[in-house]
């Protein structure tokens, strides 16, 4: 270790310290330079370790101001530190060497933790840097970003940094993050890389299938290729920072004309494409990690390109893995409305540079639909005015050109923009609003079928059906004329019989019918409704058809769950051909008919009808809903009203009671029960939570809404008071979380048909009903983030689909919560970034005043909440009025 004076005419007392780094445990007091000066102190400091793999940081010191300099060694303790007087620190000059046999990155990182690939440093290779204040520079492996080395002891990552504070200037060299050696295991996975990477660079054209003939000639089992793969997925995240940035300081490729990370894809997607190691996937943690690069860096030909090199098949087209899309998808549903519309506009300029490249062309235009599809379309007022221009005059290019595919998938997210904003029309009181709305809607769709030939290259009837659907949702007629529903008809069959042969799918290509099955299954009711019996079975056959390499069984349960199909003979005569087609997999088809078939079956097993000179309650307990309906048929109400007021209610069960009182007024929907106090002790008699209770309460007051015998209920007001007190905060409950939820769900409706029937009193009830409305808001917003999972999301649809009928009910009747509806927005902030249709509507039913009312009385934290979302709401407003 020596410290000698460098000879410099620009820099007269600028000192060299050389020598390996871990001689420094060894110094002593070396000696001092006088110099009278003002001066603060710095020092340097640093753990030393030794060091197998010898890598030399050699630090030139230079002051620009004669100051006394002196270096001591701290006793007891493996530091150092460099102190004495000195008015500051100009700059620290380092020298970095590698005396290791593997090629090193020198990585650099700036103060917003962004690493810079600097240099690459073979072996004795060095290079003279200056740091300054908060720099930070990294010696990683050039391949994987790690520093191993194949002696025991193992080689540490160095950062060398300058830090400032108020008092003093500190030059700190630190080791961190110990790796142990390598194992056995890797020293193997880094020969067969390097053998794969040698193979690369001898071949001039090299490809997937070039490389899986190389890999196939090694033999290596399974499971090597299992873990080669994982390992140049290591490779793939590390050389990602560096590929993804053009920019970076001293960039170089390691091949010559490629980027390593296009032979790393190339290389990894051969295995997760190959059947026999399908369980090899990009883990969600690293693939969140390359799109926040790819959002950081915004350089979206880097991420097309990686992604495009994963979902490419030399032998059977195109396709993105299901994990990578899922992922892309929650991805997109986190994003805020700016970074969405940068996101679309980004990939959609890439358009015109991949025209000539089909599986380049196919993967922006799956990625732009699944950003729409998942984005919060509300306060994204720039995607969606991006998707109603520039998306829909493509869509029109693609389909004049012939790229069916393409254009389809791209016409589903214009058709979801205009369906979107068309189903806020009810909440637009302005009826000036309501025509623009309309007219622009109609404008840009009339634009999209323009040219009369487009229809005739569509050669699925695509758009004849996006016709239907969109004037459906104005309210019109779309004319099917006999020749055309025949032109339906034969499109969807020839589509369906092109996805089961085996051929090819010639016009009709996978995108272009996974574009169609989304469009149908996604408003299969609608369609149902709409469109004639012979279009309907078609349809039904392409479902079933296309549904052969996706979830069939996923599609026959919605099927015959979907209550609002009411083409019955259509659906038993598909279910019943199911036994006829091949299925692409083994389950129980008989199981999933039987959803279809209990009504019929019931039918045939319906209970005799009983006396009514029979009757009482006690059978009536006895029988189930099924056969409670089929009792009753042609039983006067005054019979049933007589059995309701002469029952016995503390011999049964508080529960059982009430499930029959409640279904006595959903069969006689005319019968008219006079109130009874036992009614309250029934009430009281139920256990936590009270579900049950609160759905017979608003049911009686539904009952009571139309009576002109206001003697049969003479204590409206009284029984709504009990039935408010039975409220609780869903937190407060000790249940499991299924009562819960439909705990929740009867209090919505109860207040909905307090609402409804008794308006007169809900101006005494206000203030109540303020108090209640915040936990509706927070249960809300807690299943939302929880419950992501289908079925269980469709829970929370419910209750956010019940707390915005409600709170139109608000809106409807806001003079009765006069100054109140603020209170109930600050109560309700939950710290959503986005706006929710409930809150929506609050918002809309607000003044300035409320606003400003609102806005004075919340406290800083609450306040940028309200912020965020006021502006949101003033956004919203600019499309629906």
């Amino acid at each position: 270790m020596n410290l000698t004076r460098v000879n410099s005419n620009d820099h007269p007392e600028l000192y060299q310290l050389i020598g390996p780094i871990e001689e420094l445990y060894q110094l002593v007091p070396i000696g001092q330079i006088d110099v009278s000066s003002d001066y603060v102190n710095y020092q340097l400091i640093g753990p030393i370790h030794a060091i197998n793999d010898a890598v030399f940081y050699n630090l030139e010191l230079s002051n620009q101001l004669e100051a006394p300099i002196q270096l001591l060694a701290i006793e007891g303790t493996p530091q150092f530190q460099l102190v004495g007087p000195v008015p500051r620190l100009a700059r620290i000059r380092c020298r970095f060497a590698n005396d290791s046999h593997r090629l090193v990155d020198l990585v650099w990182t700036d103060n917003n933790h962004r690493m810079y690939r600097y240099a690459k440093l073979a072996h004795t290779d060095f290079i003279d840097i200056t740091t300054f204040e908060g720099h930070q520079w990294v010696f990683c492996d050039a391949l994987d970003g790690e520093l191993n080395s194949l002696n025991p002891g193992g080689v540490k990552k160095f950062i060398a940094s300058v830090h400032q504070n108020s008092h003093r200037r500190r030059l700190r060299v630190s080791a961190i993050s110990s790796v142990e050696g390598l194992t056995l295991k890797r020293i193997i996975l880094r020969l067969l890389a390097s053998k794969i990477v040698d193979h690369w660079n001898s071949t001039d054209c090299c490809d997937c299938r070039s490389i899986g003939l190389f890999l196939e000639s090694l033999r290596l089992p399974i499971c090597i290729q299992v873990q080669l793969a994982n390992f140049l997925i290591s490779c793939i995240l590390y050389q990602f920072k560096f590929d993804s940035n053009r920019s970076n300081i001293g960039q170089k490729r390691l091949f010559d004309g490629l980027p390593l990370i296009h032979f790393l894809f190339s290389f990894t997607a051969l295995f997760m494409l190959n059947p026999f190691v399908s369980k090899i996937r990009f883990s969600k943690d690293e693939l969140d990690k390359i799109l926040r690069d790819a959002d950081e860096q915004r350089d979206f030909p880097a991420l097309l390109r990686s992604l495009g090199q994963l979902a490419f098949r030399p032998t059977d087209g195109f396709s993105l893995p299901s994990s990578a899309l899922s992922q892309m998808a929650s991805h997109f549903a986190s994003l805020s409305p700016f970074s969405a519309f940068h996101w679309a506009n980004g990939l959609f300029a890439l358009l015109p540079s991949a025209e000539n490249h089909a599986n380049s062309e196919v993967l922006i235009v799956s990625l732009l639909r699944s950003l729409v599809d998942n984005v919060p379309l509300l306060n994204a007022n720039k995607l969606r005015a991006f998707v109603k221009t520039e998306i829909s005059r493509q869509c029109v290019s693609f389909w004049q050109i012939g790229k069916a595919h393409l254009a389809s998938a791209l016409t589903l997210c214009v058709l979801r923009i205009l369906l979107m904003e068309l189903s806020y029309l009810e909440a637009i009181q302005n009826g000036v609003c309501r025509v623009d709305l309309i007219a622009e809607a109609q404008n840009i769709w009339s634009q999209m079928l323009s040219a009369d030939e487009l229809l005739k290259v569509d050669p699925g009837a695509f758009l004849r059906l996006s016709s239907s659907l969109f004037h459906s949702a104005l309210g019109l007629d779309y004319p099917l004329t006999n020749p055309l529903e025949a032109n339906i008809v034969v499109c969807l069959k020839k589509c369906s019989n092109e996805m089961g042969s085996q051929n090819g799918l010639g016009k009709c290509d996978s995108l272009y019918c996974a574009s169609l099955f989304d469009l149908l299954s996604a408003h299969l009711a609608t369609f149902c409704q709409i469109l004639p019996g012979d279009v309907c079975r078609a349809i039904f056959e392409f479902l079933i058809a296309h549904s052969e390499r996706d979830n069939l069984e996923i599609l026959l349960k919605q099927l015959a769950k979907n209550s609002a199909i009411r083409c019955g003979e259509c659906c038993e005569k598909v279910f019943r051909s199911l036994c006829d087609l091949p299925m692409p997999s083994p389950f129980n088809l008989e199981e999933i008919w039987s959803i279809e078939t209990k009504s019929s079956g019931k039918k045939e097993t319906q209970a005799q009808k009983i006396d009514e000179s029979q009757l009482s309650w006690a059978s009536l307990l006895s029988l189930s809903d099924e056969c409670l309906a089929n009792s009753l048929v042609g039983v006067s109400n005054a019979k049933i009203e007589s059995i309701v007021l002469s029952a016995d209610f503390a011999v049964f069960q508080p529960e059982i009671c009430l499930r029959l009182l409640i279904s006595l007024m959903k069969i006689k929907r005319t019968l008219v029960i006079p109130f009874r106090c036992e009614f309250v002790h029934l009430i009281l008699a139920e256990e936590a939570p009270k579900s049950r209770s609160l759905e017979f309460g608003a049911k009686l007051l539904e009952m009571h809404a139309h009576s002109a015998d206001s003697d049969a209920f003479p204590v409206k007001s009284d029984f709504v008071s009990f039935c408010l007190a039975i409220f609780q905060p869903i937190d407060q409950l000790d249940c499991d979380q299924c009562a819960k939820r439909d705990f929740l769900l009867a209090e919505l409706s109860f207040l909905r048909a307090l609402f409804s029937v008794l308006p007169h009193l809900l101006t005494s009830f206000a203030p109540l009903i303020v108090q209640l409305l915040p936990d509706f808001f927070v249960s809300s917003n807690f299943y939302r983030r929880t419950l992501r999972e289908w079925p269980e999301s469709r829970f929370a649809d419910r209750l956010e689909h019940s707390l915005a009928l409600l709170c139109r009910e608000i809106v409807r009747r806001k003079k009765c919560f006069n100054k109140l509806l603020p209170f109930v927005i600050s109560s309700s902030l939950t710290g959503d970034r986005e706006l929710c249709f409930p809150m929506y509507l609050l918002f809309s039913a607000l003044d300035e005043n409320d606003l400003a009312l609102l806005s004075s009385n919340l406290s800083a934290a609450e306040k940028l909440k309200f912020s965020r979302l006021k502006v949101q709401f003033y956004a919203s407003n600019k499309i629906i009025g």
